[in-house]
């Protein structure tokens, strides 16, 4: 497999290799989520020598592709190979100015994969170490697996709508002999971005890296399990813990079954977006009332609340009205221009006003996500006749 420049040198702040792991996105639209990750830093072992010609050799592997950062206006030589010498990749491509090149891949980087890298005198070789994550939202700790008597450096940090202010709490814990970890995130101490008090909420997500002797660097992401649906949408999309399975029943006021979909998490614990479909295999849209239960976070069940929105035209306002007390996030979009607004509805469910840029034309949209009492999502969207 050999790749093709990319067009145009990468992004200044988007240092490194990427590699799109092995595992589809189902679904068009995740609002700041975390996608998985896996990043292997190398430094190369070279004499001392002008920081251009030495630089070093980064490769992270995450949703998209490889990225290498490296000597400047270089040709650069990347090997893959699997664990059993099985070729996974190779590109030969000239770094740009700032040292950077992009190529495509179309399988993930796991443990026991070797990376080789050449760049004019440099020469590097990484084998990947083992290293695993699962971010539990339920016993709100993360797990995995890693490197025996490793340090890992763990950080997680509030990627959802129940986090009005940003989040970021740090923590290290040391990987035990048999290779398994596993960390209380909400006991971490607070300080700077850490609050006296975090708790974990869908879509949150958690960096674990860990660092040997050479400076070389492997971490991994896992997000927090997060279920999104969309009244009169006819799916449910969001994050599942890496390997479960887990059957969602979308069932109406009554307790009637109208539809269902079942969901396999790969090992990293992917996004994810399903059809809900009836008995006779027809999409069935989502709509106020319906229950929407599974397993994805011990036994969850969703009570679809009433969304809808009040326009006022003489001041270009926008109201939004769901759950009371919820946070939420409220967007207008017309034309190229587009506003939006976070915030906590009232007790009665309204949203504060929004107003609109200039005045609303028809087939401009309106789009409301609210957060319900599990952390879980529902959302509601209106076109402007």
């Amino acid at each position: 497999m050999t790749a093709q420049p990319a067009a145009g040198p990468p992004s200044p702040t988007n240092q490194g290799v990427r590699a799109r792991l092995g595992h589809q996105v189902g679904h068009a639209r995740t609002r700041g989520l975390a996608a998985v990750a896996v990043v292997a830093l190398l430094v190369a072992s070279v004499p001392p020598g002008p920081a251009d010609a030495i630089g070093g050799l980064r490769i992270i592997v995450e949703d998209t592709c490889l990225t290498t950062q490296g000597p400047v206006n270089t040709s650069t030589h990347l090997i893959w190979r699997a664990a059993n010498g099985k070729p996974k990749g190779e590109w030969t491509l000239t770094s740009n100015s700032q040292g950077q090149l992009e190529v495509s891949c179309d399988v993930p980087v796991v443990g026991g994969d070797r990376i080789a890298v050449t760049a004019g005198s440099l020469h590097r070789t990484l084998t990947v170490p083992p290293l695993t994550a699962r971010f539990d939202r339920v016993s709100h700790r993360v797990s995995g697996r890693g490197p025996a008597g490793g340090t890992l450096q763990i950080s997680v940090e509030g990627g959802s709508k129940a986090h009005p202010t940003r989040v970021s709490c740090t923590t290290s814990t040391v990987v035990s002999a048999l290779g398994v970890y596993s960390v209380d995130v909400e006991a971490i101490a607070p300080g700077g971005a850490c609050p006296a008090r975090y708790t974990t909420a869908g879509g949150d997500f958690a960096y674990v890296s860990w660092t040997d002797g050479l400076h070389d660097v492997v971490e991994v992401a896992p997000t927090a399990q997060l279920v999104e649906v969309t009244i009169g949408e006819a799916g449910v999309a969001g994050y599942l813990l890496p390997g479960a399975t887990v059957t969602f029943e979308l069932r109406s006021s009554t307790g009637v079954l109208r539809g269902s979909a079942t969901v396999h998490g790969d090992a990293w614990g992917s996004e994810f977006g399903r059809g809900l479909r009836d008995a006779h295999g027809h999409l069935v849209s989502v709509q106020v009332g319906d229950r929407l239960s599974g397993d994805w976070a011990r036994h969850v069940e969703l009570v679809i609340p009433d969304m809808h929105f009040t326009f006022w035209p003489i001041y270009n306002w926008v109201f939004g009205w769901c759950l009371p007390d919820a946070p939420y996030l409220l967007e207008l979009q017309g034309g190229d221009a587009s506003v939006d607004a976070v915030g906590a509805t009232d007790t009665h469910g309204e949203t504060a006003a929004v107003a609109w840029s200039g005045r609303p034309r028809a087939g401009d949209h309106a789009f409301l996500d609210c957060l319900l009492p599990s952390t879980d999502s529902v959302s509601f969207s209106q076109v402007m006749p």
